[in-house]
């Protein structure tokens, strides 16, 4: 990573150099017209080289530095969607596009994988983390008692919250709620541990009708670490099944609300039954906390949050095609030769704005799954059709695109209606396979 952060820094510097420096040899070596105010272009290298001094310190510590990478990480990747959308128009030569492959693309793993190390860093907590006797013993509840003898008293069911912005930590105060009379009935008394302060909590939790309820603020974490509940990782925190029941919570009225304590950090459900240091997981069937597991936060892995992101785009891009296929391109020869210039224009340049986040997303989603490892074979097979989608665009539809561009030719035109078809099958053919694994 060092090494890696280090290149970065130093070809920024180099290349915002030769740009402050030189402002009018990149648009000489490529046959471009000068720009008309190169100070602009020498903004652009001084705005590139500092880059480069902020990678090279960020390379003494990218755990700690981890935003001068994610800034530059975003910026590799939004700067190649306006290159593509400059190309389509055509108002760059596809020589040009030499920049966005060395200034953005060859960095987009290592920065992602730079960004990956820093958050499993901010995931390794060190400290001495204490046993669950030692913590019963030392931790009071509000009336002073310890929760060693009150578990010995009543039986406690220690409720482990997120914190108290979290929709789903409004989810489990209500379904307690609801189930605290059954839960008192059988004996067991309720205590909840919070991120929070105990006033703003408290408020909290009379609005839910458990204002009464034992609660212990543990902003430090000492009572979740004691019990393994640790912050989650990325697919914990955003996977596809958290983004799809954090939806369902909130139009099922639990709402989002500010931050209040480590929004990293992951909750469970505990049951003590009333001696110093036992413990049995009481999983609270039927609760919004029932998908709580001591060693199974909510969440899942990042390979379902990419596989959605990737499986969506696809579909969206066989929908796509097949409207331009039957319905965009053979109407090309409806508009008339006057006006298909300036038709042509605006339609290119309107339908990128479709066309290439989607592309772009398909790409990037099905590069990290290879990287982390997704073989399965449905998948591998729609990637040949995926290479040779992206082969296509821009080395058949795009040219005669260009053609078309100057001004309306029937030849042109029926060549790329034919020619399209071979992205239209390909399209289609990559949504089967994704469709074909998710029913496998």
């Amino acid at each position: 990573m060092r090494n890696v952060l280090l290149a970065a820094g130093g070809y920024n510097i180099l290349w915002g150099g030769f740009a402050v420096l030189f402002p009018n040899a990149m648009f000489r070596w490529l046959g471009m017209a000068l720009p008309n105010y190169p100070q602009f272009w020498q903004c652009i290298g001084m705005i590139v080289g500092v880059y480069g001094i902020g990678y090279a310190i960020a390379a003494f510590d990218p755990a700690r530095h981890w935003p001068i990478v994610l800034v530059g990480f975003l910026g590799k990747v939004f700067g190649p969607l306006g290159m593509a959308q400059a190309l389509w128009n055509g108002d760059l030569p596809w020589a040009f596009a030499w920049n966005c492959l060395t200034n953005d693309l060859i960095w987009w793993v290592p920065f992602a994988l730079i960004l990956k190390y820093a958050w499993d860093q901010f995931l390794t907590e060190g400290g001495e983390v204490a046993d669950e006797a030692t913590v019963l013993r030392e931790t009071r509840i509000p009336d002073g008692t310890s929760l060693a003898e009150f578990s010995r008293r009543h039986g406690a069911l220690l409720v482990f919250l997120r914190h108290s912005g979290c929709t789903f930590c409004r989810e489990a105060m209500a379904d307690l709620a609801a189930s605290r009379a059954r839960i008192e009935a059988e004996g067991t008394r309720l205590v909840l541990v919070h991120l929070g302060n105990a006033e703003s909590f408290a408020a909290f939790a009379r609005d839910y009708g458990l204002g009464d309820v034992p609660a212990i603020s543990d902003p430090g974490r000492r009572l979740y670490r004691a019990f393994g509940l640790r912050r989650g990782r990325l697919a914990q925190l955003f996977g596809w099944n958290v983004w799809r029941r954090g939806i369902s919570a909130f139009f099922a009225g639990h709402s989002v609300g500010l931050l209040d304590g480590d929004g990293a950090q992951m909750p469970g459900v505990f049951f003590h039954p009333g001696w110093p240091g036992g413990q049995t997981l009481y999983p609270l069937r039927g609760v919004g906390t029932s998908r709580l597991r001591r060693s199974e936060p909510l969440g899942i892995h990042l390979m379902n949050t990419l596989l959605a992101l990737h499986s969506a785009a696809t579909w969206a891009l066989v929908g796509l095609i097949w409207t331009i296929q039957l319905v965009h391109y053979p109407l090309f020869d409806q508009v008339g030769r006057e006006a298909f210039r300036s038709y042509h224009q605006s339609h290119g340049r309107q339908i990128t704005w479709i066309v290439a986040p989607l592309m772009f997303t398909e790409l990037a989603t099905a590069g990290g799954l290879i990287v982390l490892g997704f073989r399965n074979p449905w998948f591998l097979a729609s990637l040949a059709p995926l290479v040779f989608n992206w082969v296509s665009t821009w080395r058949v539809q795009i040219p005669l695109h260009q053609q078309l561009g100057r001004g309306f030719d029937p030849k042109v035109h029926r060549r790329l209606v034919a020619t399209n078809w071979w992205r239209t099958a390909a399209w289609t053919l990559r949504g089967a396979c994704l469709l074909a694994m998710a029913l496998a």
